[in-house]
């Protein structure tokens, strides 16, 4: 028989492991939902990610709290 309920949401601890450039991030804005991006650069608390389809390459530069570690 099937669970019922919500399902428990995945939820990696940053004070344990801090985003670092490298990190696979989903982003928290309308339109992103199912995108994983990979973060390149990280500065004073700004993200720049990028995801890679062929040659078109699709960069966000966003802030700590739009993103959320896989």
């Amino acid at each position: 028989m099937a669970k019922r309920g919500r399902r428990k949401k995945h939820v990696v601890d940053l004070e344990k492991y801090p985003l670092k450039v490298g990190d696979w991030v989903k982003i928290n804005k309308s339109g992103f939902a199912g995108d994983t991006y990979q973060v390149t650069e990280m500065n004073d608390g700004r993200v720049l990610v990028e995801d890679r389809e062929g040659s078109y390459v699709h960069k966000l530069n966003l802030t700590e709290r739009q993103v959320t570690k896989i």
